[in-house]
Parts: C-alpha cells; structure tokens; sequence
C-alpha cells in the first residue's frame, strides 16, 4: 500500500523527502509509457576539445510559459 507521508532523509543543507511508494493512479509501465510517448524528448550536442558529439543522455525542459534558465527558454 503506497504511504502518503514521506521519509525524511538526513542531509546537511538540504530537506529531502523521498516517497517509496507513490499512487499516481496509474502503474509503473503506465507511467513509463506515457513519459516515454508524450515527453517532447531531446538529445542536445557537446563540443568538447573542438568536435562536437551527441550528448548521452535525452532530456526535457519543463517550466512554467516564458520560463528561462540561462537563456534556455523551458
């Protein structure tokens, strides 16, 4: 049965809470699915040592409309 009360988990400077078992209302391939399928997913570029290779890893950007971190608009 999944807890709606978090752990709180000792680390200096920071409050960190971690949920086990959360019910999102769906289950674990579901959700996968849905990240996996609705996400605008993306692999960005690296230069390094002057070539520029394929980063390992997608990512997403999410924020609120108009949103920017260091001139990424989210």
């Amino acid at each position: 049965m999944p807890s709606p009360h978090p752990q709180f988990l000792p680390l200096p400077g920071a409050d960190l809470r971690f949920w086990p078992r959360i019910d999102l209302g769906m289950d674990s391939a579901d959700l996968l699915g849905r990240l996996r399928d609705e996400v605008d997913w993306r692999q960005e570029s690296i230069t390094l040592f002057g070539k520029t290779h394929p980063q390992p890893r997608l990512i997403c950007w999410m924020g609120d409309p108009g949103c920017r971190y260091r001139d990424t608009l989210c």
